[in-house]
């Protein structure tokens, strides 16, 4: 610890060079379409093309490089949502030793493969990180293994904020950057190495809705766990359900200027963005910085140069389908309308007519005659449509209404 910092800027320089041979340089990229929008310069860094897909692996190979032979050769063990697992597995592999990851029993198909394509060993336990971490620590004190923890451990953090070094080596004139928070590792990082090189940057932190307990610690509301906190959701990499204090005391509250919280449709909207104008592929706690500066540009001082970090690319296959619509509906770029009208021949090409007309894409039609609900002689059509934007759809829906049609949006 140095005598202002908990970590010296010399130490982050440290591990940069102890990992570099062993991670990607992830790329630092200008965004034109979040720079119009914000009216600044908007940089993405892109940890979701890191080694395993994500900026943890830093911090793991950080930690397994600085251990000794002696417990190299007891082996590791930790716990994680999956992006943590994938690093330390990583580093396991690069340093050829043994690695045992307990992962929540809700983690996604695709991390749990990945950890063990990586050759560690597997258990699930728990339904969210806090219980599987307690089960670690348990088989860790039978097993003698070490111990590594997702983010409270210096040498974790010092990894992490080697990403800062990196965006300001591009953008030395940076003012503002856009971090995700889930125990708080990577942001307390970046923020300790930024604030020591750049005093006048400020560093936002970003938490999901169902996982809000940095955020309430830092603006000191009182934090229910049983009431505040939902377990999985798209930024499922980044529900902590307790917050840590010592991260929260030695660093968010010493570096951090500000924190938000995102919305499940906020989160979706920013993958969609992402996604369809920038081809980048991000999980939905990698968009959640995305989220949140479409969110906050206009609260926060973001200044002429943002940075925004996508932390991580690890998304299940099997909910994009989920999330796109989720997404599109959310900026009023699909929406499925449920219209009731008279069940007579002409009705429906009537509807569709008129679709047609206001530049609507019918994506799918569905009839429904035997709802109990329905009056006699009355028909429930439900409708997919496809629209310019939340204007498109209200003009949309009002059309309809002065056909005498009952509209509801589903």
């Amino acid at each position: 610890m140095s005598k202002d910092h908990p970590i010296s800027i010399e130490e982050f320089k440290k591990a940069r060079e102890q990992i570099f041979p062993w991670i990607q340089k992830s790329s630092l990229d200008y965004s034109r379409t979040l720079s119009d929008r914000v009216g600044a310069q908007v940089y993405l860094k892109m940890e979701n093309e890191q080694r395993t897909g994500s900026f943890k692996v830093r911090g793991a190979l950080n930690k397994i490089l600085s251990l000794s032979a002696e417990e190299k050769e007891r082996g590791l063990i930790s716990c994680s949502a999956g992006n943590h697992a994938q690093g330390v597995a990583y580093a396991a592999r690069c340093v050829k030793t043994s690695t045992l990851l307990v992962l929540p029993e809700n983690t996604p198909i695709v991390k749990e493969e990945a950890v063990r394509h990586y050759g560690a060993e597997v258990i699930l336990h728990g339904k969210v990180y806090d219980e599987s971490y307690s089960h670690a620590l348990q088989l860790s004190d039978e097993s003698k293994r070490v111990f590594i923890h997702a983010y409270r451990d210096p040498k974790v953090i010092t990894g992490q904020g080697s990403i800062s070094l990196e965006i300001l080596d591009r953008v030395p004139e940076l003012d503002s950057i856009f971090v995700p928070i889930g125990g708080g590792g990577l942001i307390a990082g970046i923020a300790c190495a930024i604030k020591q090189i750049r005093p006048g940057c400020r560093v936002y932190g970003v938490v999901s809705s169902l996982a809000p307990a940095m955020e309430h610690l830092f603006y000191k509301k009182t934090y229910v766990p049983e009431q505040h906190f939902v377990s999985g959701g798209l930024a499922d990499g980044i529900t902590v359900k307790s917050p840590s204090r010592d991260m929260f005391d030695n660093y968010i509250s010493r570096y951090v200027d500000d924190i938000v919280s995102v919305t499940e449709d906020e989160i979706a909207s920013a993958i969609v963005l992402l996604l369809e104008r920038g081809k980048v592929l991000a999980e939905g706690a990698g968009a959640v910085s995305v989220a949140a500066l479409i969110k906050q540009h206009k609260k926060w001082d973001i200044g002429k140069k943002c940075g925004v970090v996508i932390s991580g690319g690890n998304i299940d296959l099997n909910i994009i389908a989920q999330v796109i619509e989720r997404g599109l509906k959310s900026a009023g770029r699909l929406g499925r309308l449920s219209v009731v009208a008279k069940d007579q021949p002409g009705t429906l090409n009537q509807i569709t007519y008129l679709l047609s007309k206001m530049k609507s894409n019918i994506l799918s039609v569905h009839h429904e005659r035997n709802n109990p609900r329905l009056a006699h002689g009355m028909a429930e059509i439900h409708i997919l449509i496809e629209t310019k934007g939340v204007k498109h759809l209200e003009q949309i829906r009002l059309a309809l209404e002065k056909q005498v049609y009952k509209i509801e949006e589903e």
